[in-house]
């Protein structure tokens, strides 16, 4: 489906606005890499570990992983703009962006809910894919 949608958004846009899409999308795609930060291998260790509270943990860590999404679309905001790029390209990287404020914190639920409830299958799944 990634796939057929690309070749219909390429074969819609001329070669400047294809061009605008692609920044906005390789400027968000770098913005994840440093929002992941490698948390989750860290984070890992607090989560299976049994004299902790294993419930609160997970909680303590989806919200700390909402401060790298905010930060990382905010960074992305400030990189269009003081690049002084149209509006078009903020416009599309303010409303693409969102996927980074949605994206790493729901990372965080796919470490915390696997471990949490012995989701060993899951958790081997993801390992895996």
């Amino acid at each position: 489906m990634g796939w057929a949608a690309t070749v219909l958004v390429v074969r819609s846009l001329g070669t400047e606005q294809f061009g605008r899409l692609s920044l906005v999308f390789s400027i968000l795609g770098m913005t994840s890499i440093v929002t992941e930060l490698g948390l989750g291998r860290v984070a890992i260790v607090g989560v299976l570990d049994d004299e902790e509270d294993t419930e609160t943990f997970g909680g303590t860590y989806v919200v700390l992983r909402l401060f790298p999404g905010a930060i990382g679309y905010i960074v992305a905001l400030a990189v269009v703009v003081l690049a002084g790029y149209d509006a078009d390209v903020v416009r599309a990287t303010a409303i693409a962006g969102i996927v980074v404020l949605v994206a790493t914190p729901s990372n965080a639920y796919d470490l915390a809910f696997p471990a949490n409830l012995r989701m060993s299958v899951v958790a081997m799944a993801k390992v895996a894919g």
